[in-house]
């Protein structure tokens, strides 16, 4: 989902653009085992993407193969830094397998997570409000490693700037046996995270027994910050 276009870098970039930013990204990948911080930084950061895709096409056009490589090099660095300052590995380290099945791809690290309590609940559900809303980047800052796969998905499918319909905060479920979908993140991803888990309800309201008005926002927390790791 492109947003409007951006006037400072003359709009969003062509296809062989794209095709330059994802090159970048595999060649740092090859040399320095940074994959994951220099492709969502490019992507995270849609004026700096922009930007370096409309230079490397400059440099190929004009000064040949050696000054875009030049480029290249300068661009790498400059993403993976910024990748590296926008998720840091202790709030966002490397997910670790989930037990095979459908349900889960990957499961959240459990290396710094904590319960949650009345003030980290609260900022969840302000999390949540928004989640869905306002792009890709800023649902990458309140997700879990583990869920970016499937939320950069749902991000290329979005319609109107969104891909959640719901605003409006019904209610939270702290973590445990009753939680919904407990049985669920059992199974593939352990006991602890259950326990170390929030269900936010978002919807328009939220009928006996019945979740079909809304959705199931299921988050952690990490060193303090409420990540989502599921939504359903």
């Amino acid at each position: 989902m492109r947003g409007p276009a951006d006037r400072s870098h003359g709009g969003p970039p062509t296809a062989d653009g794209d095709r330059l930013i994802h090159v970048a990204a595999l060649l740092l990948c090859a040399i320095s085992a940074r994959c994951m911080s220099t492709a969502e930084a490019f992507h995270a950061t849609p004026a700096f993407g922009v930007a370096f895709a409309r230079t490397m096409q400059r440099a190929l056009s004009r000064g040949g193969l050696l000054v875009s490589f030049v480029v290249l090099a300068i661009g790498v660095g400059v993403a993976a830094a910024t990748g590296a300052s926008q998720f840091p590995a202790s709030v966002y380290p490397p997910p670790v397998a989930a037990k095979p099945g459908a349900a889960f791809s990957a499961c959240p690290n459990p290396a710094g997570l904590e319960r949650f309590d009345a003030t980290s609940g609260k900022l969840a559900e302000r999390v949540a409000a928004t989640y869905g809303h306002a792009g890709l980047a800023a649902d990458l800052k309140h997700s879990d490693r583990s869920w970016w796969p499937q939320l950069r998905h749902f991000w290329r499918l979005a319609k109107g700037g969104r891909w959640l319909s719901f605003s409006t905060v019904r209610g939270s479920q702290l973590g445990g046996p009753k939680m919904v979908w407990s049985g669920v993140v059992r199974h593939y991803c352990g006991s602890r995270l259950v326990t170390d888990s929030l269900n936010v309800f978002v919807g328009r309201r939220k009928l006996l027994n019945c979740d079909c008005n809304g959705v199931n926002l299921i988050l952690t927390d990490r060193r303090g910050r409420p990540l989502v790791y599921m939504v359903h």
